[in-house]
């Protein structure tokens, strides 16, 4: 049996509270949360709608402040550039790490 495409009639007014959103605020990308937070419905919700109007969809690793891993998703409208994770090593800073190492010799003395 073939299946029936989804009815798309239900998110022309979420729709339209994401263009809105979009003129008001004029961001390349959205995080999802941001999205989630800003228009007051839950994800699943407003995918279809984003799709509906030809939205990107990208997921980027990226740390927590505890060093832990998380994917996060952003929303790209047509026309926008997708954010991009960051390259390479990270940069080390030198004299926070020497600045480190002195208080904590000054700390054991």
């Amino acid at each position: 049996m073939a299946r029936r495409p989804p009815d798309l009639s239900a998110y022309v007014g979420i729709a339209a509270k994401i263009t809105t959103l979009h003129a008001a605020l004029g961001q390349q990308s959205y995080p999802a949360s941001q999205l989630h937070e800003a228009l007051g419905l839950a994800p699943q919700c407003i995918a279809p709608a984003l799709r509906m109007l030809g939205w990107q969809r990208t997921q980027l690793w990226d740390r927590t402040t505890q060093h832990k891993r998380r994917l996060r998703v952003w929303w790209t409208p047509p026309g926008g550039m997708p954010p991009r994770g960051p390259r390479g090593r990270p940069a080390i800073d030198i004299e926070a790490m020497l600045a480190d190492l002195v208080l904590a010799s000054d700390t054991n003395k």
